[in-house]
Formats: structure tokens, C-alpha cells, sequence
């Protein structure tokens, strides 16, 4: 189950599952401050269950990106705030911008193909 948190990004799929990512948090790494983290959270309502998807559980981490256009399962996300989501036609999660724990603006696109 995902940790309290506030400003995080969300969205639901076409399947109806909610999709939480982001947000700022207290972490065990963040001592008692809350700051930006970048886990990936799915909510299924016929199960009314939480799994976990990516990210870590620790405040401000950096972006761990890949080549651009080649999907990874080891690509993620920096820890942000306030980024907007959407799901396409096909069902591929977007994640776009947000601001990280220094109050940059990030620029950045992600995306998410569920399984």
C-alpha cells in the first residue's frame, strides 16, 4: 500500500484500475521532511487491492533513463510533484512535467504500458 502523501499524479486506465504515481512523502530517507519520491502504484477496485509497479521507496531520487524511444523496465521517473497523466486510445499511461524537490519545473515525458 502506497504511503500518505500529497500533490501526487493520478489516473485511471481503461480497465477502470486507479494509477498513482509520485508525490511528495516522508520516506525513511527523507528524515520527517516530506519530499518528491517516484514509486508507481496500481489500484484494483474488483479486488480492492494495491500493488506496486516501479520507483523506490526514498525522497528525491534521480531519473534513470534508458535510450530514448527503447521501453525498459529499468527506466524511471524522477521523484516529482503536481505532473499531469493521462491514458491513450491504446491504453499507454503518459506522464508529462511536474516539479522536483529543488522546485525545478521539469520538461520531461514518460510513458507506462500496463500488464
Amino acid at each position: 500500500m502506497p504511503s500518505g502523501r500529497s500533490d501526487a499524479t493520478s489516473w485511471k486506465d481503461h480497465a477502470g484500475n486507479l494509477w498513482l504515481f509520485g508525490g511528495s512523502a516522508i520516506t525513511g530517507s527523507s528524515s520527517f521532511t516530506p519530499a518528491p519520491v517516484n514509486d508507481l502504484w496500481k489500484y484494483t477496485p474488483s479486488t480492492n487491492s494495491w500493488s506496486w509497479q516501479s520507483g523506490v521507496n526514498a525522497a528525491s531520487l534521480p531519473a534513470v533513463r534508458g535510450t530514448q524511444g527503447v521501453a525498459s523496465t529499468f527506466n524511471v521517473p524522477s521523484g516529482r510533484t503536481n505532473a499531469v497523466a493521462w491514458p491513450d486510445a491504446a491504453g499507454t499511461l503518459w506522464l508529462w512535467g511536474g516539479l522536483a524537490s529543488n522546485t525545478d519545473t521539469l520538461n520531461d515525458v514518460w510513458s507506462v504500458v500496463p500488464q
